[in-house]
């Protein structure tokens, strides 16, 4: 019997996250896709080299 109801859970959950990936709908305090933190950029714009060389 538990594992019928875990089943269902199991299979609510898949269907709810389907159903806001297909609507769009993204997590509350996910970082927006294509952004670059502002601190791994330099004034020309580039990437720095500590951004390439994990700031060795």
């Amino acid at each position: 019997m538990k594992s019928n109801i875990y089943r269902i859970f199991a299979a609510a959950l898949l269907a709810g996250y389907g159903i806001a990936e297909l609507g769009g709908y993204e997590l509350p305090g996910r970082v927006a896709k294509g952004t670059i933190a502002p601190g791994s950029r330099n004034a020309s714009g580039f990437r720095s080299f500590s951004y390439w060389n994990g700031g060795k």
